[in-house]
């Protein structure tokens, strides 16, 4: 692939905040599912998937097990002053959730 050729404003499009899942459905065969056939999207829901499946010629399956995380921090610095905003993305020692849960100061905060 040549980096030099990406377009990144390809990559930009608006995502609602009410279309951002904040937990898990409860029945998780019913949750979305996106199937792409035919060079086209389609909307389904999990427990479609048998009978997508038994449509395709090659199926191909991919799975996504990540996790979201809460690893947007804001501190307000008192009224009228723009607040600091860090994204926590990549802990140098430990998981991400063991950094949010932690009440050590950083060797870089002042």
């Amino acid at each position: 692939m040549n980096f030099e050729k990406i377009n990144v404003e390809q990559f930009n499009y608006s995502l609602p905040e009410e279309k951002i899942a904040q937990f898990p459905h409860e029945n998780r065969d019913e949750a979305n599912l996106l199937i792409f056939r035919d060079e086209k999207i389609h909307h389904a829901l999990v427990k479609e998937l048998p009978n997508w499946i038994s449509k395709l010629n090659h199926p191909n399956i991919i799975l996504n097990d990540t996790k979201v995380v809460p690893a947007r921090l804001i501190f307000s610095r008192g009224e009228n002053v723009k607040p600091i905003e860090i994204f926590y993305m990549d802990p140098v020692n430990g998981s991400i959730e063991d950094a949010m849960q932690s009440k050590k100061k950083s060797k870089g905060m002042v």
